[in-house]
């Protein structure tokens, strides 16, 4: 099952969903709640972790309702998504695998250095009313292209561009939906690092505070349940992530304790793109690999 993240649609996956299928494998890959032709998430609250993490796991519980699916896959966003749910719903699932996004609790420590916060920046223009979904539908998607088309080690195909510009076109209220994915992480609802006073974390509680939140911080943990993810893990990074700091990409051992070495490939924040190959055998491996 494959989950994707922003500004995609469930097509960035084609070549992993052809290269899972010729295995034998049925591979599914979804649009994100809220993204692309699934119903709009119009509230900040329906894109917290609680809710689009039981959003993902009642999915995958009717389409699986009697064994773990082998394999979740998430990208971006998407595998934020996949780090909640593998943590909160592991018996749902066999493995999990990671692209280019690291554990949230890596990711809110990172947020403390002003290496990580002028990579981020894009994050603080999310929180503003309006203005963000102005600059997505101006020029009819024109941030969008430019992202697709600039973000990855290749140029994208321009039919392919068009094609997640179509998806965004068909269900324009999900553009508000994938920004309050973002509004949700600066209100503290995937977590707050506790242990800072940093400027992202003092922003969260100032959001959180005045958006009827209350005062009091979350980490991440505590969302999750306090337990460690058990899942065996294989985090995939491509090393010339131009969004986060490498630094970010290995998970911590002690809330993620079965997993594998993370994998580095000479590749954008958009690893599945620049590199299917390699990354679809990494893949087949992984699920070959007894758990």
């Amino acid at each position: 099952l494959f989950v994707h993240g922003f500004p995609d649609y469930w097509g960035t996956w084609k070549d992993q969903l052809s290269a899972a299928a010729l295995a034998g494998y049925r591979a599914i890959a979804i649009d994100t709640p809220g993204y692309g032709r699934s119903s709009a998430l119009e509230a900040v609250t329906d894109c917290s972790l609680i809710s689009v993490t039981d959003m993902l796991a009642e999915f995958v519980s009717k389409l699986c309702p009697r064994t773990p699916i082998p394999m979740l896959v998430g990208h971006d966003f998407g595998a934020f998504i996949c780090w909640g749910v593998g943590a909160r719903y592991p018996d749902l699932f066999e493995r999990l695998t990671i692209i280019n996004v690291p554990h949230m609790t890596r990711f809110l420590e990172g947020l403390t250095t002003w290496s990580q916060m002028r990579k981020s920046w894009y994050i603080w223009l999310f929180q503003l009313p309006r203005l963000p979904e102005f600059i997505m539908f101006r020029e009819d998607y024109h941030a969008v292209r430019e992202t697709l088309r600039t973000v990855g080690a290749q140029p994208r195909k321009i039919e392919d561009v068009e094609e997640h510009v179509l998806h965004w076109r068909s269900n324009p209220a999900t553009v508000t939906s994938a920004i309050n994915f973002y509004r949700a992480l600066g209100r503290g609802l995937w977590g707050i690092n506790t242990r800072s006073w940093g400027l992202f974390a003092m922003m969260q509680r100032i959001l959180k505070f005045f958006t009827g939140g209350g005062f009091r911080a979350q980490s991440y943990q505590e969302i999750v349940g306090g337990t460690a993810l058990q899942l065996p893990t294989q985090v995939i990074w491509g090393s010339n992530d131009l969004a986060l700091n490498v630094s970010m990409a290995d998970p911590p051992l002690d809330l993620v304790p079965r997993k594998r070495p993370t994998i580095f490939l000479p590749a954008s924040h958009f690893v599945h793109w620049d590199l299917p190959d390699e990354v679809n055998k990494i893949l087949l491996s992984f699920l070959n690999e007894a758990v």
